[in-house]
């Protein structure tokens, strides 16, 4: 499956997901004119949805891994689950693109994690005060395993909100929403709490 993928199309798909169209576009031909990236023999869909993935990372904003992927098969598989693009996949390409990438730094650390923290009980529809309470948590932990997915360290903090304030949210949707396991939600969660 290494065929052209429209780029408008693939434009509509970020627009879907709330993506920047602008800096996906010049993600996608950044890595497309590069010399090292052009010996990288990769599946094209998975290199578009690596730069709508750079592109959401870029701007801060809490996109998982798997939606993007999602987003994609929906659009250009039609649903079809032998040829679905894995979340592994896009991953690889997408630290392909990070080892290129001279810009200036993504940005990382707290502020990325509040904003995760908070787009996860969104949609959980988790109450206000939980999500300030994770806030808090993770304001406190700031140094906590820097470099680690920022989606999953906010996971584990709004875990850790729900369970000092006894509300009742299972783990695993927890973990679900942030696109993590529950043994490795649990694992952060001792590590905040500590």
């Amino acid at each position: 499956m290494s065929e052209k993928v429209d780029l408008e199309r693939a434009r509509e798909v970020v627009r879907s997901i709330g993506i920047d169209e602008d800096l996906f576009t010049n993600t996608w031909k950044y890595f497309d004119k590069n010399k090292k990236a052009q010996t990288f023999a990769e599946r094209r869909l998975a290199v578009c949805a690596a730069c709508a993935l750079f592109a959401a990372r870029y701007c801060g904003l809490p996109v998982s891994t798997k939606e993007i992927c999602r987003a994609f098969n929906d659009e250009f598989l039609c649903g079809t689950h032998t040829l679905a693009m894995r979340a592994r996949e896009v991953l690889r390409v997408h630290r392909k693109i990070l080892k290129i990438y001279k810009g200036p730094p993504l940005p990382q650390g707290l502020y990325l994690r509040i904003r995760w923290a908070g787009y996860i009980g969104a949609k959980l529809a988790l109450p206000p005060e939980i999500i300030e309470d994770a806030g808090e948590i993770l304001r406190s932990n700031s140094d906590y395993a820097q470099g680690k997915n920022p989606g999953f360290i906010a996971g584990a903090a709004i875990g850790l909100a729900c369970l000092r304030k006894k509300h009742p949210v299972t783990p695993s949707r927890i973990a679900g929403s942030s696109g993590m396991r529950v043994g490795t939600m649990r694992k952060h969660i001792q590590g905040l709490s500590s």
